[in-house]
């Protein structure tokens, strides 16, 4: 959890560094429709799509990827709700971690479907609460919409950890299984900075993100 953010994208067409754009993202329906994957070295563009499949291993990764955005969308609408400055914060950082895990999904679907190749995948900086918050003093106010939203977070990062740890013991190929085995880890750490806050704000109703 210690590496550096995994924003690396190869293009299919020389394995030069490219762009991935991400398109259609209001609804969890247009998950289908990606993006576009720019070459920075070739200047090629190739569209990111995930049609329908029939093998079950893909499948898996169609339903990652959907879980990826729900969570994404999810988490922004939790950070709009809330009316805690350290709820808004946390909420955003988790909504942002969940867009690069889906960014690297949409990643390696593109690339087992052109070439077959799987994509290595770094990990992310852990989660840390902003510097700003040090500052911020907030009075005990325990809102039920939180303790809400709380629960259902934990529920979703508990389902994307048991789907990615599934995913790593079916995938044979060492990289492939590396990636899962490192999103499956991310997921846990989420569950346990998300049942901290829930116990602290159901039993003392504070925040615990940036103290």
């Amino acid at each position: 959890m210690d590496e550096k953010k995994d924003d690396g994208y190869t293009c299919e067409v020389c394995g030069g560094e490219a762009e991935l754009l991400i398109e259609g993202f209001d609804t969890v329906k247009d998950v289908m429709k990606i993006g576009s994957m720019n070459c920075r070295h070739c200047s090629s563009a190739e569209d990111v799509a995930f049609p329908e499949q029939t093998d079950d291993f893909l499948k898996a990764v169609g339903i990652a990827l959907t879980r990826e955005k729900e969570a994404h969308l999810f988490y922004k609408k939790a950070a709009q709700k809330t009316s805690s400055g350290k709820g808004k914060d946390m909420f955003n950082q988790l909504a942002a971690f969940e867009m690069n895990h889906y960014k690297k999904i949409a990643h390696l679907c593109h690339s087992l479907q052109r070439s077959g190749r799987w994509v290595p995948y770094l990990g992310q900086e852990e989660l840390k609460p902003s510097q700003r918050l040090a500052e911020l003093k907030e009075k005990k106010n325990t809102k039920q919409d939180d303790i809400d939203a709380l629960t259902m977070a934990i529920s979703k990062e508990e389902e994307a950890a048991a789907l990615y740890r599934e995913m790593a013991e079916k995938t044979e190929d060492p990289t492939g299984r590396d990636m899962f085995k490192k999103l499956t880890a991310e997921e846990e750490v989420h569950q346990k900075i998300l049942n901290a806050q829930l116990y602290s704000l159901a039993n003392q109703g504070i925040w615990l993100w940036g103290d």
